[in-house]
C-alpha cells in the first residue's frame, strides 16, 4: 500500500477550491487502486494533513497525471500559504478491527 501525504495551510477556501476538490475527490474514487482518504486538523486548524491510500505506486501515478489534480497543484496558491507532500511504502498495518 502506497501513502500519499498533503500537509498544509490554507489562506482562502472559496467556490473555486471547493469545486476543485470535489472533482479530485471524485476523480480519485474512480482510480481503481485508490483505497481511501483521511483528514486530519491541528488543534488550532491552522494546519491541515490529508492522506490518500492507494494499493500500489502505478494507482498513486494515475491520481499524480490527473489533469484536474495538476491544474489544483499549479493554482495553490491561490489557497495555499505552503504545502509538503510525503510518499510512503506501508509495508505492515495491523487493526483490532474496532475502527471504522
Amino acid at each position: 500500500m502506497i501513502s500519499a501525504t498533503f500537509i498544509f495551510k490554507q489562506h482562502t477556501h472559496n467556490d473555486d477550491f471547493v469545486a476543485l476538490d470535489d472533482e479530485i475527490m471524485a476523480r480519485a474514487n474512480a482510480n481503481p487502486g485508490f483505497i481511501r482518504k483521511e483528514k486530519w486538523l491541528s488543534p488550532d486548524r491552522d494546519t491541515i494533513r490529508v492522506d490518500y491510500y492507494f494499493t500500489d505506486n502505478d494507482s498513486l501515478q494515475i491520481f499524480r497525471r490527473d489533469e484536474v489534480h495538476r491544474e489544483a497543484k499549479r493554482r495553490y496558491a491561490e489557497w495555499y500559504v505552503g504545502y509538503s507532500v510525503e510518499i510512503a511504502e506501508i509495508t505492515y498495518q495491523h487493526t483490532d478491527g474496532n475502527l471504522a
